[in-house]
């Protein structure tokens, strides 16, 4: 199988390719991706305050990992 070559689209995957390659830091990661709106599934109901919020974990090679969306 053949992987495709990762062509960032916008700032925060730029945020992203350029963290992979030692070019930025996890806290330009953060900050980049705290300029979108994020959406991470849960593993029951969120409540309007919050409660009831479990990330639905995926494993991982190195540990779990937490799929989230977003929109810029």
């Amino acid at each position: 199988m053949t992987l495709v070559p990762f062509e960032p689209e916008n700032a925060l995957e730029e945020t992203i390719a350029a963290a992979r390659s030692g070019g930025s830091s996890i806290e330009d990661v953060l900050s980049a991706a705290n300029r979108c709106d994020l959406y991470i599934s849960s593993k029951g109901e969120v409540q309007h305050d919050g409660s009831g919020f479990e990330p639905l974990l995926l494993g991982g090679r190195d540990g779990p990992l937490i799929a989230a969306f977003y929109v810029i």
